[in-house]
């Protein structure tokens, strides 16, 4: 199935604003310019809540728990043009075991974010979760759910509302990430690859989250990532993040 959609630019930083995002390259054009895009991008965050809805949409996955997705950033998606994610079965490793579903992101007719979602038949209850050091706190309210899927019904995309939405605590990385830049030397950076595992459905309520610089090479920077809740795992994996030259 394919679902269309378009980001409006007002939308942007509104949705930062929600996410905790201040990265001003989504804010400011010149900003964004200067950094080597061609506008202000649309966040890479915006773009993983939206494949995970259309994932979900898809009615072959239906019956099974969403456990994993993995995102491979090829270029930026830009406001106010006709985008659309294309969604196709990407098939089922024995008979009852996972299933999996490609949900790759086109801005026009160019290929902008290689997706592929996992469906599990069950959790993993002993997950082996990453090290991600000191822990921070934040609260995501069931207002500030509801606005963010607002925002993405808005664009085009329809949106499940039986549960929310793994992406909305996975947000959560990126404002560390920019709270985090004078420690590791990272200012401002785009999202390369993201790999995430999914272990409890989150809820509207207090999050424990961290990330943790694993290794660092030349621009590259590969982060390890983990959030909880009431001290159990919701979502954890790994980060690549390309730093973005200063001006």
């Amino acid at each position: 199935m394919n679902y269309g959609f378009n980001v409006k630019s007002e939308m942007l930083p509104a949705f930062g604003d929600l996410i905790g995002d201040k990265n001003p390259i989504h804010r400011r054009e010149d900003i964004a310019v200067k950094a080597g895009f061609a506008d202000t991008p649309v966040f890479a965050v915006m773009l993983q809540m939206m494949a995970e809805q259309c994932a979900h949409n898809s009615s072959i996955l239906r019956d099974g728990l969403y456990s994993n997705h993995s995102f491979r950033f090829i270029q930026p998606v830009y406001p106010d043009m006709h985008g659309e994610i294309k969604t196709e079965f990407g098939g089922q490793e024995v008979e009852g075991g996972d299933k999996t579903i490609r949900a790759d992101i086109y801005s026009g007719t160019e290929l902008a974010v290689k997706s592929l979602a996992t469906f599990s038949q069950k959790k993993l209850l002993n997950p082996n979760l990453p090290d991600v050091g000191k822990l921070e706190k934040a609260c995501i309210d069931k207002s500030q759910e509801e606005i963010l899927l607002n925002m993405i019904e808005d664009v085009g995309i329809e949106v499940n509302r039986e549960g929310m939405p793994f992406m909305l605590p996975a947000s959560l990385f990126s404002s560390r990430l920019l709270k985090m830049g004078n420690e590791v030397g990272l200012k401002s950076g785009v999202y390369l690859r993201a790999d995430f595992s999914f272990h409890k459905t989150p809820e509207a309520g207090e999050f424990d989250y961290g990330v943790k610089l694993l290794k660092q090479r030349g621009p590259l920077y590969k982060f390890s990532v983990a959030c909880y809740q009431n001290r159990l795992p919701v979502v954890s994996g790994e980060l690549l993040v390309n730093s973005l030259p200063e001006n």
